[in-house]
This record gives C-alpha cells, sequence and structure tokens, in this order.
C-alpha cells in the first residue's frame, strides 16, 4: 500500500488521475496529516463524489480542499514543486523523493516491521532509478515515472519471510534424502 500510495502521488503531480484514485489519495494514512483529519477528510470525500468529475488535477484537488487544513497545505507543497522538463534519472529520482517528502509521507503513524521493509525496499528502487543516468540522457518525467513503474513492477515488496523452524520428523527426512 505505501509504494502504491508513492506512484499515485508521484502520478498525481504532473498528470490528472480519476476521482477513485484521488477518493484513495485523500483518505490515505500516507499522507501527512491524515490521523488528525481523518473525520474531516472522509467528510470530504464524500462531498467530492458530488462535485468533481471523473477526472481531477491536483490544483484542482487543492481549490477543493475545504476545511481540510493539513490536506491543502500538504498539496500546495506537492504543487509547487515543478519538476523541470528533462532531467537525468538522478534528478527525477530526488524529485519524486521531493514530492513525497512534501506531502508527509509516510504519514504521522508508526510503520509496522512490514511497512518499514517496503519503505526500505522503495528506498532502493529510487536508488536503482538514479543509477539509470549513467547510461542516459535526461528525459521527461513521464519517462522518468514510467521507468520507476517498470522497476517497482519487477520489485518485491513483500516483507522478509522468517525461516520455518523444523521439527525432528522433518529434520530426519532431510538427513535421508
Amino acid at each position: 500500500p505505501a509504494v502504491h500510495f508513492a506512484l499515485s502521488l508521484i502520478r498525481f503531480s504532473f498528470q490528472e488521475i480519476d476521482f477513485a484514485g484521488v477518493s484513495r489519495l485523500v483518505r490515505s494514512p500516507f499522507l501527512g496529516g491524515a490521523e488528525t483529519e481523518m473525520t474531516r477528510r472522509a467528510r470530504l470525500d464524500r462531498d467530492l463524489r458530488d462535485t468533481l468529475g471523473a477526472g481531477v488535477s491536483l490544483p484542482k484537488l487543492v481549490a477543493s480542499a475545504g476545511r481540510c487544513d493539513l490536506l491543502r497545505q500538504r498539496l500546495e507543497r506537492v504543487f509547487q514543486l515543478k519538476g523541470e522538463a528533462r532531467n537525468t534519472f538522478g534528478g527525477w529520482a530526488r524529485h519524486f523523493s521531493a514530492l513525497l517528502e512534501a506531502a508527509g509521507f509516510p504519514g504521522e503513524r508508526a510503520s509496522d516491521s512490514d511497512e518499514f521493509q517496503a519503505l526500505a525496499k522503495w528506498h532502493e528502487t529510487l536508488g536503482e532509478l538514479a543509477k539509470l543516468e549513467r547510461v542516459s540522457k535526461p528525459v521527461s518525467i513521464q519517462q522518468a515515472f514510467a521507468s520507476l513503474s517498470h522497476l517497482c513492477s519487477e520489485t518485491l515488496f513483500q516483507p522478509a519471510a522468517d525461516a520455518p523452524a523444523l521439527d525432528a520428523a522433518s529434520l530426519g527426512a532431510i538427513e535421508q534424502a
């Protein structure tokens, strides 16, 4: 969920997304102020269903944020971070990190072990994106985002599983094999 949020927010920073995606962002615990404004954001989400169209841009959501001051402030910070028309992959990786920081990612609540591991893997994936600048010329934000999405699709963001304990019968079967 944290990685899905990060990708959705990055996309939303430069492209209109559908209302369902905006609704998930508004209600996400990974957006700064989510715990503090939980009830107000739920009401906002309900109200937005009646007022916003099928596609929503970041400026449109900022203008519609109503009494969710923390949400509006976070989204305004994201909006203010305009990326260059063309940048290196390393520059885009830093820009994407700055967008997420402006949004208050990963939120107010403490991450559990699984989320912590997924976030560590996310940062590794951003590092992999940055390494692509060694073999590429400057690219657009759309190209950088597509590359990041591709890297994420090939990365396992599941927590490391503990090795199962073996009982005496299992150990005996392994020794005989």
